[in-house]
């Protein structure tokens, strides 16, 4: 009988195992899905900051963000047409104005010249957003700002006002002030206006970014030569270009 016994326990079968209570399941595909959301979040945020960045460097962005100021100089730069002081401007008298101009040369953007600075930046934001920011209203509802000399739009970033324009990357060759006065020998020694006989002037007296350039010399020189497509010193005060 006791074999029998044996027999009965050797065959008996093994007492199942108790259940995985609730507290104790396995959570590793909640963690997986949890990480596949978080990459696919990270995702979405990089492609759209490198897209807001991208149009950031646009001039789109400067006229849909900035619009109140910026959009009579975003149509300087896209069409042409008129000044920032809402002047028309027909196709001869458009190539002297430096944003539309340099458009057309290389596809320079906004951020080429005014180059983008990190506190300057904050601080026209918080003008913008506060709505502290000076312009000056323009007959057909549009704004414009006060015009500025190449030494205020250098200041923030810190570039020489003379290498705004005069470097290697813009005019190599004429990256000074002498190289630049040899280029333009044409005009004759008494009109030359990139000599130095009255002192440096700055170049954004007579070449302008949102309007037609000025001879500047023919505010003392009436007989000094004009490019085609710029205006006199009496022409541009009667168009409110210079005061």
């Amino acid at each position: 009988m006791s074999e029998n016994l044996e027999d009965t326990r050797t065959d008996a079968a093994p007492a199942p195992e108790a259940p995985h209570s609730p507290a104790h399941a396995p959570r590793a595909p909640r963690r997986r899905r949890g990480l596949v959301a978080a990459g696919v979040i990270v995702a979405v945020l990089a492609v759209a900051g490198a897209g807001l960045w991208a149009w950031h460097e646009t001039p789109a962005f400067c006229g849909a963000i900035c619009h109140a100021p910026m959009d009579a100089y975003l149509d300087t730069y896209d069409n042409g047409t008129t000044d920032k002081f809402g002047n028309a401007l027909d196709d001869t008298a458009r190539t002297s104005m430096l944003s539309y101009a340099h458009k057309g040369y290389d596809h320079t953007t906004c951020l080429d010249c005014h180059v983008p600075v990190l506190d300057q930046q904050i601080s026209e934001g918080m003008e913008w957003v506060s709505g502290t920011y000076a312009v000056i209203p323009r007959d057909d509802g549009m704004n414009y700002l006060r015009s500025r000399t190449l030494a205020e739009l250098t200041e923030a970033s810190g570039v020489d006002e003379e290498a705004f324009c005069l470097n290697e990357s813009c005019h190599p060759a004429t990256p000074d002030r002498e190289a630049l006065a040899k280029w333009t020998e044409c005009f004759g020694s008494p009109y030359n206006p990139h000599l130095t006989r009255h002192g440096e002037v700055d170049c954004g007296t007579c070449h302008k970014g949102h309007s037609q350039s000025v001879n500047y010399c023919t505010e003392c020189h009436p007989s000094a030569p004009v490019p085609e497509g710029w205006l006199t010193m009496a022409q541009a005060r009667e168009m409110g270009i210079v005061e």
